[in-house]
């Protein structure tokens, strides 16, 4: 299990959790063609509801960071510190809100802009390329929201 959060978190981390955010929408998306669901169907469902949990997790995501701070004289953060793998966490924090964010401005600009009905292409396009962008980026700021969970538990154990 040592050998798997090295690679984890190692040098690589970022590139990781992008590869398990692309290999669970693959899972995602056969699952929802195998018992037939359309993924505009899907979306409907989540699109409200985006808003909502990326300003929550954003929320925690927030409280993470304030709990880092305030560990600053921790034994084990100084010695994360001593061998550089601080940036790691920070770095997963300010991914994951950064995400989030993203995540709600655009499903913000999907409810408020794209409310009309119109047939044009361009529009269609336009509005389906938000609301993948606006999941994409709350899956991505979920996945780096449990990485930091699991990182501050480290810590504190």
């Amino acid at each position: 299990m040592d050998k798997i959060y090295r690679k984890l978190y190692g040098k690589y981390w970022l590139l990781f959790h992008v590869l398990f955010m692309i290999i669970i929408n693959f899972i995602a998306y056969f699952i929802m063609n195998k018992i037939n669901i359309p993924l505009s169907n899907m979306i409907k469902l989540i699109n409200f509801d985006v808003i909502s949990l990326s300003a929550t997790i954003a929320g925690f995501e927030f409280a993470g960071v304030s709990i880092l701070i305030s560990l600053e004289g921790n034994k084990k953060l100084r010695a994360i510190k001593d061998i550089g793998a601080d940036t790691i966490i920070y770095k997963t924090f300010v991914y994951s809100i950064a995400a989030l964010l993203i995540s709600i401005v655009f499903m913000v600009l999907d409810l408020n802009v794209f409310t009309i009905n119109t047939v044009s292409n361009v529009y269609r396009c336009s509005k389906v390329f938000i609301e993948f962008i606006s999941l994409l980026s709350l899956e991505f700021g979920f996945i780096c929201f449990f990485s930091s969970v699991k990182l501050i538990s480290w810590i504190l154990k």
